[in-house]
């Protein structure tokens, strides 16, 4: 295993122990930051919904805990 390819990720032995390094670094940023706007995106429905509901205090505490997650 040592320094076989897995798709674009290749397994290192060092220190003793196994490694993922990661060679497409440029592609998992992106799906990355694809996936905090899905996220974002999500939570802001969620929002919209509970203060449709009629709990605004719990959407704020859910806009909050988001805000301070991204800060």
């Amino acid at each position: 295993m040592n320094g076989g390819s897995i798709g674009n990720r290749v397994l290192r032995k060092r220190n003793g122990t196994l490694e993922l390094a990661l060679r497409d670094r440029d592609r998992i940023v992106s799906r990355m930051t694809a996936k905090i706007t899905e996220l974002n995106g999500t939570t802001d429905y969620i929002i919209t919904k509970l203060k449709g509901a009629g709990l605004s205090a719990d959407a704020e505490i859910l806009r909050m805990a988001m805000k301070k997650i991204w800060s």
